[in-house]
């Protein structure tokens, strides 16, 4: 067992010391990875040898209309611009309409100031980039729809484009298993109302909606079916080690190149775990996915998977951008309703409200277990969001230990950024 264990936090990380504790620490991590960084050499390679499709550079004219869809500022973005600009070293000359979407799904979309930080001022020079505003009636059209008949819109851009390319990466996700892939595309460009539809009650609280889960996962369907609608032509996905470093580029078929990198985060991601603890500690992973309280909702779920019911969580999360302002999380937790009365509010499918599947989530996850926040969040904030604070990770667990009368503790550093092999 480690004496000293680094927990990512925000830019950094907090140090652990488990000698402080008369308890039994577990660490789980995945195996060591072996896989080197890759760089620019690597990405231009992949789009040269595609899975599935033909390379970009052989079929884009001049004469078309190129889309380009990105994450957004809350997704690792260093590796995303080494895509970005490899894949336009590797068109050559792009066509004249040329439009970069950052795929913001329900997150607020990005202010000028922010687009400059993201892709810098080399490619904010050279290219079109506009964020994706799910809310806005006039930027998103039907593309199609559902196979009950719910109207499927996304963005106009992307819709309109002759050739569409989608950048991203993979890691285990909380809800459809995987990033990537679909995932990039729905919600990513989605207007409200479908990803309202996407996220409803009760595929959020369907048990095979997990991470690392691909058969029998109600999400993962939705997802690939409002894909499908309106599908990428060409794909570009990084797989990224614990210090969100690209090892490997998966370009071509959107499935196809997608499943491939699946199969290597499966690899490098998955713990086999085969019990449950009474305190568990872990990260959101650091910076970027630790800027604000509702991405934190993704560590305390990977927790809930091996807490024991009436344990503790300690969630590690700087949460330097709040909870974040602008959004119904904080405004539902903040409410006045105890857990169980908001939990069914939430159930009624006619009240699609945003952000709701984070909070439904969250709300399950209090019925099994107490969370305790380490942040810059101030206290009166979070126990209005209805967590327990602590000031350092060594008073959590401090007030931890009390709650259980074990002293079992797994500690998991890299957040969720692996997931769970039961």
């Amino acid at each position: 067992m480690l004496a000293h264990i680094e927990i990512p936090y925000g830019r950094s990380s907090l140090t652990l010391n488990t000698g402080d504790f008369d308890a039994d620490f577990t660490v789980l991590q995945p195996p060591s990875d072996s896989h080197r960084e890759i760089g620019r050499e690597e990405v231009l390679t992949a789009l040269e040898n595609p899975i599935g499709a033909p390379s970009p550079n052989n079929v884009i004219d001049s004469d078309m209309k190129l889309c380009i869809v990105t994450s957004d500022g809350t997704r690792p973005f260093l590796p995303m611009r080494l895509m970005l600009h490899a894949l336009l070293e590797h068109l050559g000359d792009i066509p004249a309409d040329t439009t970069v979407i950052t795929g913001s799904g329900t997150h607020q979309p990005h202010t000028d100031n922010e687009l400059d930080d993201l892709f810098g001022r080399d490619l904010r020079d050279r290219l079109k980039i506009i964020p994706h505003d799910c809310r806005s009636k006039e930027d998103n059209v039907q593309v199609g729809e559902f196979s009950d008949g719910m109207p499927l819109r996304m963005n106009k851009y992307y819709v309109g484009a002759d050739y569409r390319i989608v950048l991203g990466h993979i890691e285990p996700h909380f809800f459809t298993g995987f990033t990537g892939g679909p995932k990039g595309i729905a919600p990513a460009v989605c207007d409200m109302d479908t990803i309202n539809y996407i996220h409803s009650f009760k595929v959020i609280a369907d048990a095979g909606s997990t991470f690392g889960r691909l058969d029998n996962n109600p999400s993962r369907d939705l997802i690939c079916e409002a894909a499908a609608a309106a599908p990428p032509t060409f794909l570009m996905n990084a797989v990224l080690n614990r210090k969100q470093k690209p090892i490997a580029i998966y370009c071509g078929d959107y499935l196809k190149a997608h499943e491939q990198g699946m199969k290597l985060s499966r690899e490098i991601s998955g713990i086999a775990v085969n019990k449950r603890f009474p305190i568990v500690i872990i990260s959101n992973s650091g910076w970027p996915l630790d800027q604000n309280l509702y991405q934190t909702v993704k560590g305390i779920n990977l927790a809930a998977e091996i807490v024991e019911p009436g344990g503790v969580i300690i969630i590690v999360s700087e949460c330097s951008q709040g909870i974040p302002d602008g959004g119904n999380f904080g405004i539902l937790l903040n409410s006045d309703k105890n857990n169980e009365t908001l939990l069914h509010e939430l159930s009624n499918e006619k009240d699609n409200i945003c952000d709701r599947w984070q909070v439904q989530r969250l709300l399950q996850i209090l019925k099994k277990a107490i969370v305790i926040l380490v942040s810059d969040l101030d206290s009166a904030t979070i126990e209005k969001c209805r967590l327990q604070t602590a000031d350092s990770i060594e008073s959590a667990i401090k007030k931890a230990l009390p709650l259980t009368g074990n002293k079992e503790i797994a500690v998991v550093p890299d957040g969720p950024q692996v997931f769970f092999v039961h």
